[in-house]
């Protein structure tokens, strides 16, 4: 059916999953009728469709519902019913418009990944328990946005954003910063990590441009690839004891000679300090450390076993 682009009649209670999927040529003007439920998927593929939707207030489910929809950038009207819409833009790489999602919605994770013209103002429900992987690769997108007091998950939520430069402020509720930030080249904002948080694993990885003091909580117990590649990153900075994964925290970071002081229950701590060119302060490290070869790996100091320290040159 790639070239099908005739006008179609949904019928009222219509399976509508997947109905147009893969239909390259379809451009036609949609109307989707009350007492249709499932969107899942329905116009996935169809790189010519433009047309505006309104989606009825009894739709409940817009998974992929446009994804790939390559030439996609007209207004959305989204069901008040709606509960999923997760990757229901991802790859609507012409897609920029201003959206506001209804309460209903519990779950949009990845809903805007890849689309690399979005810089409008998108507004997230009240009700959102993730936003994980929501602006994903959106490479043009650089607006305020509020997180919902309830999420607990913001997984890779701007990663790839390489225009983003705003001001976050997490939610008490947050458990996971993995990848949050990571990519985003241009970002260089304080963030307030709240006590809820367990993971930073990657949470500012190739922010070449961030260099922020940045305070972690004794919540937080995996720290691996937070700053790596950050270039201009150079900061005092201490790890607290509950950390226990620190593997290529700082690796690449080329400016940083700041004091760092280790938590002494450090488990997992290869690459740590990789490629630190520039670390030319001393670190005392825990006790009973074996040194990994690589921790220390291009930097310009050595460590010293006796004083169980990495001393500068």
């Amino acid at each position: 059916l790639e070239d099908f682009n005739e006008p179609v009649t949904i019928l009222p209670n219509a399976k509508c999953n997947s109905f147009f999927k893969d239909c390259k040529s379809l451009n036609q003007s949609l109307t989707i009728p009350e007492g249709v439920v499932d969107c899942n998927f329905m116009l996935e593929m169809c790189e010519s469709f433009n047309q505006m939707l309104i989606i009825p207030d009894s739709v409940t489910r817009c998974n992929f519902m446009l994804s790939g929809c390559e030439r996609f950038n007209s207004d959305v009207q989204m069901s008040k019913s709606t509960v999923s819409c997760s990757f229901m833009f991802q790859r609507c790489t012409n897609f920029n418009k201003p959206l506001m999602l209804p309460d209903s919605v519990l779950t949009c994770d990845n809903m805007f990944e890849s689309c690399i013209s979005l810089d409008k103002v998108i507004v997230l429900s009240n009700n959102l328990d993730t936003c994980a992987g929501i602006f994903k690769n959106c490479a043009s997108f650089n607006q305020q946005v509020e997180i919902p007091s309830l999420v607990t998950n913001c997984e890779s939520m701007f990663y790839g954003c390489t225009s983003f430069n705003q001001q976050i402020k997490l939610p008490a509720s947050l458990e996971s910063c993995l990848y949050m930030f990571a990519g985003c080249s241009n970002f260089n904002q304080y963030i307030d990590i709240p006590n809820s948080v367990r993971n930073c694993a990657g949470m500012f990885e190739d922010c070449s441009e961030f260099n922020q003091c940045v305070h972690i909580p004794d919540s937080v117990k995996d720290c691996s690839h937070m700053f790596s590649n950050c270039i201009k990153f150079n900061q005092i900075f201490t790890i607290p004891d509950a950390v226990y994964d620190c593997a290529w925290m700082f690796s690449g970071c080329c400016s940083l000679n700041s004091v760092i002081i280790i938590s002494e229950n450090i488990k997992i701590y290869n690459g740590m300090f990789s490629k630190c060119v520039n670390l030319k302060c001393s670190i005392k490290l825990p006790k009973d450390l074996d040194i990994f070869e690589d921790m220390f790996e291009h930097c310009p100091g050595e460590y010293d076993k006796s004083k169980n320290s990495y001393i500068c040159n």
